[in-house]
């Protein structure tokens, strides 16, 4: 059996299954239907698609994204079509995750979609900024160079992950054995030492040590650990979840950005990347406001997408401002709300 997706010569979209000796077979057969094949692959036994459906779950590699991401670049620029680009993309031997998002943007762009809306359908392979970069690329005419950016963000991000990875897998297998020595301790030998040595003594123990023995007995009771343990992992289910709603993401990343440490870093960060993507705009002769939105598209941080909002209505608000002040009135405004202070030129 084969599974196949395409349209039909009215241009509607048709799927389903067929049974037919080969690929090739299948192919043909869909041809006198007069069918355009956008996918046709092969039934796979139910191990297959359970390995597919577990895999679905892993992150896609930055690693992996940022060399096709790379790939993809570099055939822009030699002037291959984006179909093209896609059809290599996806033709390779890729993780399931980023194969299958491969073959649905190919499929949406020759569909007649753009590819950032292509895109923005798979959240989990290409992220808020990663489309927008592609939305920049679309707008301002120059693709290749966003791709190229993109690539070389992605290949910083790996390395990045990879030492922090590197430098904690120490202190988190340490911090994994004390808890899993100190759960052990408090369930099997301080409950028998604690009643050997303190309890039918009668004397006054100190505080610290009669919590340790309240706690020692409420980890012995049949339900207690277990319940903890099921209502720490709802917890974090729930908040992980929250996190991932707008209104969750929203309230982390303000909270992030009142973070002393954090704020002028993640504020500098994100100057940077608003920066980047508004000089390659304004580079091709993109009108100011267009760029707003552009780079407000582009942004991954809400509250950096609110500033340029507001930043955009200012501009269009004071519309007897040239360009050249407006600008000035824009940037210096949104390094005010970044907590950026802009220091004077000093001789």
């Amino acid at each position: 059996y084969f599974h196949y997706l395409g349209l039909n010569s009215q241009g509607r979209e048709v799927k389903g299954r067929m049974l037919a000796d080969s690929m090739a077979d299948a192919r043909e057969l869909l041809e006198r239907r007069q069918y355009r094949i956008q996918t046709l692959e092969e039934a796979r036994p139910l191990g297959q698609r359970v390995e597919r459906w577990l895999t679905s779950f892993r992150p896609v590699s930055l690693v992996e994204l940022g060399f096709n991401t790379r790939q993809f670049a570099l055939m822009a620029q030699a002037g291959i079509p984006i179909s093209r680009c896609l059809e290599f993309l996806s033709s390779q031997p890729l993780s399931g995750q980023l194969q299958v998002a491969w073959t649905d943007v190919e499929r949406r762009v020759t569909s007649g979609h753009t590819l950032s809306q292509g895109m923005k359908r798979f959240p989990m392979v290409f992220s808020d900024y990663y489309v927008g970069m592609v939305f920049a690329g679309e707008t301002s005419g120059n693709f290749h160079e966003c791709l190229d950016r993109l690539a070389v963000v992605l290949e910083k991000e790996a390395a990045t992950r990879a030492k922090v990875r590197a430098a904690l897998t120490y202190p988190t297998a340490i911090f994994t054995l004390g808890t899993v020595m100190t759960l052990a301790i408090c369930q099997w030998i301080l409950p028998n030492l604690t009643e050997s040595l303190f309890s039918q003594s009668g004397m006054n123990l100190p505080w610290p040590t009669t919590v340790l023995m309240k706690v020692t007995q409420l980890m012995n009771q049949p339900m207690v650990l277990p319940t903890f343990l099921c209502a720490l992992l709802g917890i974090g289910f729930l908040g992980f979840n929250y996190l991932r709603t707008p209104a969750g993401k929203e309230a982390l990343e303000v909270a992030l950005l009142k973070t002393p440490g954090l704020q002028k870093v993640m504020g500098k960060v994100m100057a940077t990347q608003f920066c980047r993507t508004f000089s390659s705009l304004i580079r091709v002769g993109v009108p100011l406001t267009k760029c707003l939105q552009v780079c407000s598209a582009v942004m991954a941080n809400s509250v950096m997408q609110q500033h340029l909002q507001r930043l955009e209505a200012r501009v269009v608000i004071s519309a007897a401002v040239g360009r050249q002040d407006a600008l000035v009135l824009a940037l210096g405004a949104l390094l005010a709300g970044l907590g950026i202070r802009r220091r004077r030129a000093t001789r």
